[in-house]
């Protein structure tokens, strides 16, 4: 069986199961359980979530990814890299999505969902267990809401958690501008980061209103940003274990 770019991606980078600084016993299905359910007696469940990094280009979302993959193990779901493999395999649907590519024009909505969808359901069992990183999805503000559905659809119940980092243009271009290829220069780099800010923007306003969008300064070193992020994700696990069963549990180590 062909080994898929994401594949491989996870064999390097299979990290360890430990989510970001909740504490509470972790059970053998990755679920995270507050020490007690005041209404019921029993322990609280919340599945390690599914993080959607949302970044401008020179933001290092890519680069934060990477870090949450290997601190908390997990799953990684490239669906850029799913599109590439099938285009690498000359496959019927890869010589239509190179289509698309070549000519500058998103992968339509249908096609991109077939994608995730396959992805999501042979990855499910370890996404319920471990948690999930989504990159390059979704892309426009239709593959947002399908996203929602999907999650329905293949029956997780991991909570949704977007990562929206955050900071200056005139930083991301630098940032940008640093890496030294002949195609980034500054005009390129505004109209990029412009144009990232346009398509976003739907984006966000329509995750905000379904689910939990956790703003992130993305201004100090990698280190620090890594911090920040788990920071952001850590408080927002405990609110959701909190309105579950009110359960105290230890500050993030």
């Amino acid at each position: 069986m062909t080994t898929t770019p994401s594949e491989m991606f996870l064999r390097r980078r299979h990290g360890t199961t430990v989510a970001p600084g909740v504490s509470g016993r972790r059970p053998a299905n990755g679920s995270w359980r507050a020490p007690r359910d005041r209404q019921r007696g029993g322990p609280v469940t919340i599945p390690a979530p599914i993080v959607l990094m949302i970044g401008p280009p020179g933001s290092g979302k890519g680069t934060q990814a990477e870090r949450l993959i290997a601190r908390c193990g997990y799953v990684y779901v490239g669906v850029g890299d799913q599109l590439r493999s099938e285009m690498s395999h000359h496959s019927r649907l890869g010589r239509v999505i190179e289509h698309y590519v070549a000519t500058g024009a998103l992968v339509p909505t249908p096609i991109v969902h077939e994608e995730v969808a396959a992805i999501l359901r042979k990855q499910r069992p370890r996404i319920a267990r471990s948690g999930g990183i989504l990159d390059g999805y979704p892309r426009t503000l239709s593959q947002a809401k399908d996203l929602l559905s999907l999650l329905k659809e293949v029956r997780l119940r991991n909570p949704l958690i977007v990562v929206n980092l955050r900071g200056p243009d005139r930083l991301f271009a630098g940032r940008l501008l640093g890496r030294g290829r002949a195609d980034d220069t500054p005009a390129v780099a505004r109209r990029r980061l412009r144009q990232f800010r346009k398509e976003v923007a739907p984006i966000l306003a329509f995750l905000r209103r379904h689910t939990s969008v956790l703003d992130v300064a993305s201004t100090g070193s990698v280190p620090v940003v890594a911090r920040s992020v788990r920071q952001a994700i850590d408080r927002r696990l405990r609110e959701l274990q909190a309105a579950e069963g009110g359960s105290e549990v230890d500050r993030a180590g």
